[in-house]
């Protein structure tokens, strides 16, 4: 149970960030650019860690690596503190912080897939996506409380540490409790060819089938296009709290998708 307990508590902490970068966003007292500059730092950082992640995953292990990820990203929340003094230190921090959570993508779903068995390792899967779709909605909700109480502006940028911060601890704590899932230290669970036959070939077209999958829904944007949310809403005519609240449903609509996935995968 710990072996999935734990990854999911980083998956929840990973999709809070959008969600108060969705909100935070509106209060960055720069122009487009600027905050195009901000989003896209993070993003930088993902690609980053997931052309490392599989190198540190292999080297370290998985839950070595795991927890130098979410120490990278803890790490990463003091720097957005001062985001809106001094936005270098916004970038820097978007960076590192996209960094951790990237490095998040790459090896909690690794680490899942390889602990659990085979009936529920589908599901146990889908669940990350779960965890990191209500963290999105959690973050949404806490913007969407800043703006309905109309707390100073300085306070989203207070969430990260406030919020994002004390779950990345949690984590880190949990993760101390874990065993190693490495190939070679007979722990991990191994994967069986289904009856799509082929052997190598079916492999290679397996992996080539996923990889076209994941770009062309890398493609669409939707990873950057969630972060402006609340911004987009507000241009469009909402206001205050309705804005952030747009962003919530939003989000639960990407909760309910990851929730039948998870039903449905072992089936």
């Amino acid at each position: 149970m710990r072996r999935l307990a734990v990854p999911l508590v980083g998956a929840f902490a990973s999709g809070m960030v959008p969600g108060l970068v969705a909100a935070a966003l509106a209060f960055l007292p720069t122009g487009d650019a600027a905050k195009s500059t901000f989003v896209s730092a993070a993003m930088c950082g993902m690609i980053a860690a997931s052309i490392a992640g599989g190198f540190l995953a292999d080297r370290l292990g998985r839950v070595r690596a795991m927890r130098l990820a979410g120490w990278i990203a803890l790490l990463a929340t003091p720097f957005l503190c001062v985001s809106q003094l001094f936005f270098a230190f916004a970038f820097a921090g978007r960076f590192v912080q996209g960094f951790g959570l990237g490095l998040f993508s790459v090896l909690l779903p690794l680490y899942i897939a390889e602990t659990q068995p085979d009936g529920r390792r589908g599901r146990a899967t889908a669940f990350y996506q779960f965890s990191n779709s209500l963290g999105g909605i959690v973050g949404a909700l806490c913007g969407f409380a800043v703006a309905g109480a109309g707390l100073s502006q300085s306070v989203a940028w207070l969430l990260d540490v406030l919020v994002v911060a004390p779950i990345l601890v949690v984590f880190l704590v949990g993760s101390h409790v874990l065993k190693a899932a490495n190939v070679t230290d007979g722990t991990c669970v191994t994967f069986e060819t289904e009856g799509t036959g082929g052997g190598a070939m079916g492999h290679w077209r397996r992996l080539v089938l996923a990889m076209v999958v994941l770009a062309l829904t890398s493609a669409t944007g939707i990873g950057s296009v969630m972060h402006y949310s609340v911004t987009m809403m507000t241009e469009a005519g909402l206001t205050g709290s309705s804005a952030n609240a747009a962003d919530a449903v939003m989000r639960v609509c990407g909760l309910v998708a990851a929730l039948l996935s998870a039903v449905f995968i072992d089936r």
